[in-house]
């Protein structure tokens, strides 16, 4: 068995990597429909489709023949994002002068800024297993999926409006910049609130589906998803910063919140258990949203947050 999972790793992560490139490629050419339909959608219901499909043709069917099904969905979601990709490429004009030394500038800072983003919950399991239980890390794993799934919606309006915020800032056309930036703020923190009354209303009876034990996790739930309703009312902060190259700033903001989350993770868990590991993260994510905020406001002059929205 361990053979045929890193035989399915191996296969899978080339694809997921392709997939994530071509869709954010997708998304600054203002097509962020065509770069989430084939990941987000696309490649869960094939999962789906090719398990429930071995489910009926071949009862108690062995593990490895759902693994198998794995790199499959994976590609063939990719392939089809290679298509959109393509097709999208190939009505814009090729560039007249190459970039390269400009791209290789980029690179460092961005691939940082994707490490932190992307891996900064497994960084906070790993952490949290240090002090806390199995069956705490477990919760806390579960918490972190329906935070990533209640958060989705606004990474989609991030992915709509970011590509036109950039282009404004492009133009150095702040009053369009501006009106974008309100428009984003009012759609993202209408979601955020009504995702977060929606978890606790209903994120009791989600988590004693996975067992008794998890029933009581609701406030490590509810905490935890403070952190997009905290996203939101700070504003593209990020995007603003990006737009105007200042990807180090957002490097060293995003460092500065990892041992600010480790600090406080350590200096809590005696008095909250699991919970303290929700505040930490929320905490060091507030401080990394307040941070790019203020620095886009004071070295750009721009007010990212709900109740700014406007150039300075």
């Amino acid at each position: 068995m361990r053979s045929q999972v890193v035989v399915a790793v191996c296969l899978t992560a080339p694809g997921v990597a392709l997939t994530l490139f071509n869709g954010a490629v997708l998304t600054g050419l203002q097509r962020p429909g065509e770069a989430q339909i084939a990941d987000s959608l696309g490649r869960p219901v094939l999962i789906l489709v090719f398990v429930s499909g071995l489910a009926l043709i071949m009862p108690g069917v062995s593990a490895g023949w759902i693994l198998a099904g794995l790199p499959i969905a994976v590609w063939s979601a990719a392939a089809v994002q290679g298509c959109f990709l393509y097709r999208a490429l190939r009505k814009r004009p090729a560039p007249v002068a190459r970039e390269t030394r400009r791209w290789w500038s980029m690179a460092p800072p961005w691939l940082t800024i994707s490490l932190i983003w992307e891996y900064v919950i497994e960084l906070h399991l790993l952490l949290a297993s240090l002090v806390a239980a199995p069956v705490e890390i477990a919760l806390l794993h579960v918490c972190f999926r329906f935070r990533v799934l209640a958060g989705f919606g606004v990474r989609s309006i991030y992915s709509v409006f970011q590509p036109k915020i950039l282009a404004a800032q492009a133009l150095d056309d702040r009053a369009a910049a501006s009106r974008l930036i309100a428009l984003t703020n009012g759609l993202s923190v209408g979601y955020a609130l009504a995702a977060f009354a929606g978890l606790w209303l209903v994120g009791p009876f989600f988590l004693s589906l996975f067992g008794p034990e998890f029933a009581d996790g609701l406030p490590l739930l509810l905490v935890l998803c403070g952190t997009f309703v905290l996203r939101a009312v700070f504003g593209p902060a990020l995007s603003v910063l990006s737009g105007a190259g200042r990807q180090r700033e957002i490097v060293a903001i995003l460092t500065l919140s990892l041992p600010l989350s480790a600090g406080l993770m350590f200096a809590l868990y005696p008095l909250f258990g699991i919970v303290a590991a929700g505040i930490a993260y929320t905490a060091s994510t507030g401080f990394a949203a307040g941070a790019m905020w203020w620095m886009a406001r004071r070295r750009l002059g721009i007010d990212c947050a709900v109740w700014g929205g406007r150039a300075g």
